[in-house]
């Protein structure tokens, strides 16, 4: 997992945020006119002058807790607590009241590189190679879309537009570009606008051609992003700091269709997004007051929260009529949801003298062990392929979730 960090950063009070209009969806870039603190000069000695950025935001860093960090709503919901950070060059916290707004998106619709004859300039970002979210199918800008609870998204006005590389999350343009809010009016099928103009122009001598590198996104399945104030208060895409910490809540469905969206190393395991490595959860926090944005982070995923059960169906099997299907479930530790897309190991005991071969839809690691991966509702569906002895001998399936060894499942084989 990894995040992006900016600096130097400015603020504005959380009263004079709610009195601009921040909207439910967190802000956005552009959205306050304040201005950035910069370092001067003494006129004789051209060394920086004492005091003048102490207090100023000049870095900020999310991170969340790693034991009961998820909340079951019991409606069909799970919050997972988050907080971050800000201070100043000095490393002391900034004043209270500094204001960070908050988004998050889980869908990428398109992305792509700034190649030659590729530009970004004024607020028009114009590539002749634009791909689907999964980086590798060739698409228009115009047509862009990502599958969502089987309705298809194509980039709208309000979608978010990062200037970053989505595979390392490594910067490749100046911290007062990486992220804008879309405006499709005008859109083409190589290019897009945003809402508020780039401050530089791309590429250039420090971003060459191929080295920028964006992905549009939105958030499609229902998460909320929203600032938790010292009584418990929500503010939906906003916080303000309290001895430089703010806290923050993310809400989102626990349904099958989005959980555990975004926590696989590679997000082509996701087979619920069309298309396949477009499911991908960011988290984007900035001190407001300019565009620039302090992190982009992608350690929050859809999680389930810890726990469960893995439930065998049958528990007991006598046949030889090859091959015998059966399945097991994976249920959470919260509200029992099933849980799509885990590795589940499997080991076979034959100590009872039945030799039993499995095979199904069998996954190999890069260390040549086989193990099986819970479907979308949460299943494998192994298959005893043959089974070799005595009538009476008998074998015992081991089914255990690798993420935590503790929840496992037998399934017992005997020879008619």
């Amino acid at each position: 997992m990894r995040k992006i960090e900016f600096g130097n950063i400015g603020a504005l009070s959380l009263a004079a945020l709610l009195a601009l209009g921040l909207t439910a969806c967190g802000g956005g870039d552009g959205a306050f006119d304040g201005t950035t603190d910069t370092t001067t000069t003494d006129d004789t000695t051209g060394a920086p002058s004492t005091g003048s950025l102490t207090g100023v935001a000049k870095e900020i860093v999310v991170s969340y807790p790693q034991s009961n960090a998820i909340e079951d709503l019991q409606n069909g919901f799970y919050r997972l607590k988050g907080s971050a950070i800000v201070t100043d060059r000095d490393g002391n916290a900034v004043p209270d009241g500094t204001v960070v707004t908050l988004n998050v998106i889980d869908s990428i619709i398109a992305q792509g590189s700034i190649d030659a004859g590729d530009s970004i300039s004024g607020s028009t970002l114009t590539d002749a190679g634009v791909t689907l979210g999964d980086g590798t199918t060739a698409t228009a800008m115009d047509t862009a879309a990502v599958l969502r609870h089987g309705q298809p998204h194509t980039i709208e006005s309000g979608d978010r537009l990062f200037l970053f590389n989505p595979s390392t999350t490594s910067v490749n343009a100046d911290a007062v570009d990486v992220s804008r809010i879309v405006d499709r009016t005008g859109i083409t099928a190589t290019s897009v606008n945003v809402s508020t103009a780039y401050a530089g122009s791309y590429p250039n001598a420090t971003y060459p051609a191929g080295n920028t590198e964006y992905v549009i996104g939105a958030s499609l399945l229902g998460a909320e992003i929203a600032g938790v104030d010292s009584a418990g208060n929500l503010t939906s895409g906003a916080a303000a700091t309290v001895d430089g910490i703010i806290n923050f809540v993310i809400t989102y469905p626990n349904n099958p269709g989005a959980i555990m969206t975004g926590c696989f190393g590679d997000p082509t395991v996701d087979t619920r997004t069309v298309p396949q490595g477009a499911a991908r959860v960011y988290v984007v926090a900035q001190v407001s007051g300019q565009s620039d944005v302090a992190v982009i982070s992608d350690d929050f995923c859809f999680a389930r929260i810890a726990g469960g059960t893995l439930t065998p169906s049958p528990s007991s099997i006598s046949s030889s009529a090859f091959p015998i299907t059966f399945s097991v479930e994976f249920r959470d530790g919260g509200d029992a949801m099933v849980v799509p897309f885990v590795r589940v190991d499997v080991s076979v005991d034959s100590s009872g003298g039945a030799n039993v071969t499995l095979g199904g839809n069998v996954f190999t690691d890069s260390n040549g062990i086989s193990y099986y991966r819970t479907d979308e509702s949460g299943n494998i569906h192994p298959l005893i392929v043959n089974a070799t002895g005595a009538s009476g001998d008998t074998a015992v399936m081991t089914f255990t979730v690798a993420s935590e060894p503790g929840i496992t499942a037998t399934v017992n084989y005997t020879i008619p």
